[in-house]
């Protein structure tokens, strides 16, 4: 019971909704419960918010339209490794809407993502 007694929370940043600017810092697949790739933003530094995409392929779905905005043509490829996802996205610059749902966890409005021209 100790051990539970000294763990910490950590008191995170609020930011306003908005338009933000921020980097990719990382591409995570997860199955549980279905299958994902989340990509994690950092924006100014110290806040990072997560969006999760359906790890479905194709020109209409919310990860190929994001694919697809940073340069990678779908028409040209049968599949896509996790691995080449990451060597895409990792260390760009993205715009992005955030907003908060209604149990207050910052989340990102995913078809508002645009690569940083």
């Amino acid at each position: 019971m100790e051990e539970i007694e000294e763990k910490e929370i950590e008191v995170r940043e609020i930011i306003e909704e908005g338009k933000y600017e921020a980097e990719i810092v990382d591409i995570r697949y997860r199955d549980e419960p279905y299958e994902y790739i989340d990509v994690i933003f950092e924006i100014g530094g110290n806040v990072q918010v997560k969006a999760g995409y359906p790890a479905r392929l194709s020109k209409k779905t919310q990860l190929g339209k994001l694919l697809e905005a940073f340069g990678m043509d779908l028409s040209k490829v049968k599949k896509v490794k996790i691995g080449d996802i990451k060597k895409l996205l990792k260390g760009k610059k993205a715009t992005l809407l955030v907003s908060y749902d209604d149990n207050g966890f910052l989340r990102v409005v995913k078809d508002s993502v645009k690569p940083v021209a």
